[in-house]
């Protein structure tokens, strides 16, 4: 966090307690998912720059319920929705009830709800994946004042988390080449594939149809090796494809032969 003077706070403990950093700054930012600073003791801190968040909906109609589908057939009666999101452990930003938004009106309106929640307690990166508090719940409900229980539904949803690593080699294909007038240097966009062994395809983090900016060396770089922050959803059990951000490439080799190399996969 950043005050209005240019100092730097960070905390450990989703805001109970803040730390100065030494040094002041006019904005925080980043190209991955995290940065790391240090305080005037040399103790070393991490800013999450992505932070989990689950969002939870809810729509409905009176037409969706037979005894109710034309007016006045529940005229005098109030229906109400509830929507709920919320973080196992310690909980989220709401603490561990979560973020509840409810709206109540006259059985012909039609309703469309929706709230969020965010994983203040959750550490997607440096902390446990397994922590109950990276874990989420929604729910949701709708009761009708005069009929009772409308029906809704819930569920879990939890994450897998991991730093992906990719070898990549470079398909000869270079695009939105630009040169700096004050370095004289040239950078690029490298059209790329993975280079990873057959027990290891596809990788986690796949470039298939993507490119990696780098400079334009003599004799170029051939291969890059890959660092990217990944989640996936598990969704009521049911793990679904990985989502990794932009990270790091680093130059492996300028050599035309290096072998396929061990990505990260985890299907």
């Amino acid at each position: 966090m950043l005050d209005t003077g240019g100092g730097i706070h960070v905390s450990t403990d989703a805001g109970q307690t803040w730390s100065t950093i030494l040094g002041t700054a006019s904005s925080i930012t980043g190209g991955g998912t995290f940065l790391f600073v240090a305080n005037s003791s040399g103790t070393s801190y991490h800013v999450n720059l992505l932070v989990p968040a689950i969002t939870t909906t809810g729509t409905g109609s009176y037409a969706n319920f037979p005894l109710c589908q034309h007016p006045p057939g529940c005229s005098g009666y109030t229906h109400t929705m509830t929507v709920n999101s919320k973080f196992g452990g310690l909980g989220g930003a709401h603490g561990t009830v979560g973020a509840t938004n409810r709206y109540s009106a006259g059985a012909a309106a039609n309703f469309n709800l929706a709230v969020t929640e965010y994983g203040s307690y959750c550490d997607p990166f440096f902390g446990d994946p397994s922590d109950p508090s990276c874990g989420v719940t929604w729910s949701g409900d709708a009761n009708c004042s005069g009929m009772g229980d409308l029906g809704g539904g819930g569920g879990t949803i939890n994450y897998d988390f991991e730093t992906a690593v990719t070898l990549t080699k470079w398909l000869g294909t270079s695009y939105n080449c630009s040169t700096s007038k004050v370095t004289g240097l040239t950078t690029c966009q490298f059209g790329v594939e993975n280079w990873c062994t057959a027990a290891t395809t596809p990788p986690d983090n796949d470039f298939t149809g993507k490119t990696i900016k780098d400079l334009l060396f003599e004799p170029p770089i051939q291969f890059w090796t890959s660092y990217a922050g990944c989640l996936r959803f598990i969704v009521n059990g049911v793990r679904g494809s990985w989502h990794c951000t932009p990270g790091l490439s680093a130059e492996t080799s300028t050599s035309l032969n290096v072998p396929q190399g061990n990505c990260t996969s985890n299907p």
